[in-house]
């Protein structure tokens, strides 16, 4: 009764504060998922002094999910290795096959533009592609 009253409550599990360790992301295996959170078994093994503590996997959290909510065991994720108080974990986690921004709308080719193809686009090639002309201009009455 009244035991917690006036105490701060400290970080706990995605909140504490963290150290990112790697500079290039590393790759590992869904072992567990438990909802929200869970851990991955790296492909590698890390070197570092908090490596053997939860018998050598590092913790995931959905909020360091870049394009998913979830995860499933067995899934193949790409990620930045972090140590906190707790231990080691994986943070800006992409599953294998997670859709990537920079590769293109969906349907697309996914090829790059080459610098024509910027050109004929800015200039705009004459054909009607259904925008309509001079809608994001300022001044046009379009935003008021």
């Amino acid at each position: 009764k009244g035991k917690d009253k006036g105490k701060a409550k400290r970080p706990t599990g995605p909140d504490l504060p963290r150290t990112r360790l790697s500079t290039e992301k590393a790759s590992g295996e869904v072992v567990e998922w438990k909802g929200k959170y869970g851990w991955i078994k790296p492909s590698k093994a890390v070197d570092h002094p908090l490596a053997g503590k939860h018998k050598g996997r590092l913790y995931i959290h959905s909020q360091d999910l870049e394009w998913a909510d979830e995860l499933k065991v067995g899934a193949i994720c790409h990620f930045h290795l972090f140590s906190d108080a707790s231990g080691l974990g994986a943070e800006e986690i992409e599953e294998d096959g997670d859709w990537d921004p920079d590769a293109g709308e969906e349907g697309g080719d996914g090829q790059e533009w080459s610098e024509q193809d910027w050109e004929v686009w800015l200039k705009g090639d004459g054909q009607d592609d259904g925008a309509v002309q001079g809608a994001d201009t300022p001044g046009d009455g379009s935003f008021q």
